[in-house]
């Protein structure tokens, strides 16, 4: 099956809840305890959450789907940076992909149709925050040429606090 990538709408908040709490725990099981995940995904996961975020129009959900099966997505937020850019940005606030997909290009076309939403808004700029320990995320990052801006607030997890950073790249000239 072909993986296309689509943007969602507050309909698809239900399965968006799963997937979020679904990719999160594959992305950070190694890495925190369960009952931090699960802290976590209690707190951010929620339909009623998925709902408003899928309603507010400064923000755009794309999911990646094989066949009729959603297997990751990205949220872009139209908004500036927290560090100087010259331009308009967009923050690419998440992405993420089903473990068994990690390596088989899911992960491109998502960011691929974040950039092209950007461009299309009208954006120069996009940013995000990752965890320093996120190394895989940091990997990918690199290899789309998102470049670091600094450090940033800290992530929660749970009880563990992990240090972030800030990466931007230009999408459009």
């Amino acid at each position: 099956n072909s993986v296309t990538v689509r943007e969602v709408d507050t309909g698809f908040a239900p399965q968006l809840t799963d997937l979020w709490a679904r990719t999160f725990t594959e992305a950070y099981a190694n890495d925190h305890t369960a009952e931090n995940i699960q802290a976590y995904c209690k707190k951010n996961f929620t339909e009623p959450l998925a709902s408003k975020a899928l309603a507010n129009p400064e923000t755009r959900c794309s999911v990646a789907f094989r066949g009729l099966t959603p297997i990751g997505f990205t949220f872009i937020q139209h908004h500036k940076a927290p560090y100087f850019l010259p331009g308009k940005a967009s923050e690419l606030k998440q992405i993420y992909v089903i473990l068994r997909e990690h390596g088989t290009g899911v992960g491109a076309a998502l960011l691929k149709d974040s950039m092209s939403a950007i461009t299309a808004a009208d954006r120069d700029w996009i940013w995000l925050l990752v965890s320093t320990k996120n190394y895989r995320a940091r990997r990918f990052y690199d290899n789309h040429e998102l470049k670091l801006l600094g450090t940033w607030d800290t992530i929660h997890v749970g009880s563990d606090t992990l240090a972030s950073l800030i990466l931007a790249c230009r999408v459009q000239s």
